[in-house]
């Protein structure tokens, strides 16, 4: 009996190995998890106003971000791992698709995103050319 069960578990494994990209993907998601404070925010090359950031936040519930401020607003996210940089495509409730790229380094979180349609980000900047969203995230503090 326990021969057989050791065999099946042998065949079996290759069958629920996730795969690198499975791997990666579901460690990207976990590792945002949870609430994350706007610090900084640009669209189309103009930075926020001072003090228009505070309180603003988002919280990462699986594949979804929310607005701390305004739970109705939500946006699912797809996340693409299989490059360097990660590429994102957000489509909030009102059916409006964004693209771009994010990025993880420590507790920040950086997002970049334009409308779809328009040519994808490849670098961290907005401008008024790129009419990117610009986007910081850092963990907030207790």
């Amino acid at each position: 009996m326990f021969r057989a069960l050791c065999v099946g578990l042998l065949i079996a494994a290759p069958a629920l190995a996730e795969s690198k990209d499975e791997y990666v993907m579901r460690k990207t998601l976990e590792s945002l998890q949870g609430n994350w404070g706007v610090t900084n925010m640009a669209v189309a090359g103009m930075p926020a106003a001072p003090g228009s950031l505070r309180g603003m936040g988002y919280r990462f519930d699986d594949d979804r971000m929310i607005q701390t401020q305004q739970p109705e607003e939500a946006a699912r996210l797809l996340i693409d791992v299989s490059g360097s940089v990660p590429k994102v495509e957000f489509t909030d409730r009102h059916g409006i698709n964004m693209v771009g790229i994010m990025q993880r380094v420590g507790d920040k979180v950086y997002m970049c995103l334009v409308e779809a349609g328009n040519a994808p980000p490849t670098t961290f900047t907005s401008s008024t050319d790129n009419k990117a969203v610009l986007i910081e995230l850092s963990r907030p503090r207790p």
